[in-house]
């Protein structure tokens, strides 16, 4: 992961706005590469002058809607061939997207709201949503509202810590994994509730 990080810090870093599209897009698409760097290193990049707020804004969204639809375009075409064959380079096992799914069915779209602004849970929406099948037209509506939320409150936290964005990223892990945590024992009680009602 350290190497992850550094090597897509040197590639904002020179690369600037199509480097911040590239990474967005992969997180949205479940690749292990966490938005939350990119973003609060894109608001450091912001607050040392090197780049406009302006024009990172919009990098930052593009990548997440692309990386999204490319994900749910894969979901909804390659069924469930795809995580088995390829879901364990994006630490998506048959067993995670069944969770995912257990979570849209009995919530719906606000699952992509919700799901997309908690760090590393964000990066394991989309490829259900396809899977499912839910309509394509509210869920880019959600992924639109949601990424604008995530990546403009990002970058401007990155903007406002300056030299000290890496806290952000730090801090974000952090309550990524706990997201993840809570939301896997919420599902197992529900299941577990379920099981013991029927």
């Amino acid at each position: 992961m350290d190497y992850i990080v550094q090597t897509m810090i040197d590639y904002i870093g020179s690369q600037g706005y199509f480097a911040i599209l590239v990474g967005t897009g992969l997180a949205s698409m479940g690749v292990p590469v966490p938005s939350e760097l990119t973003l609060a290193f894109a608001g450091y990049l912001v607050f040392a002058e090197r780049l406009q707020f302006g024009w990172v804004i919009p990098a930052a969204l593009l990548g997440e809607v692309l990386g999204s639809l490319i994900a749910y375009l894969i979901g909804y075409f390659g069924e469930g061939a795809f995580v088995h064959k390829y879901g364990k380079y994006m630490f998506l096992s048959p067993r995670k997207l069944e969770y995912a799914q257990a979570w849209f069915e009995r919530y719906g779209m606000i699952t992509v709201l919700v799901g997309r602004i908690l760090p590393v849970v964000r990066g394991m929406i989309a490829l259900p949503a396809g899977l499912l099948q839910v309509n394509l037209k509210k869920f880019m509506i959600y992924i639109v509202l949601s990424s604008t939320i995530w990546c403009i409150g990002l970058v401007s936290l990155g903007r406002l810590l300056g030299e000290n964005w890496r806290k952000l990223y730090e801090m974000g892990h952090a309550a990524g994994l706990v997201a993840v945590f809570g939301l896997l024992l919420f599902l197992t009680v529900g299941f577990w509730v379920r099981k013991k009602q029927a």
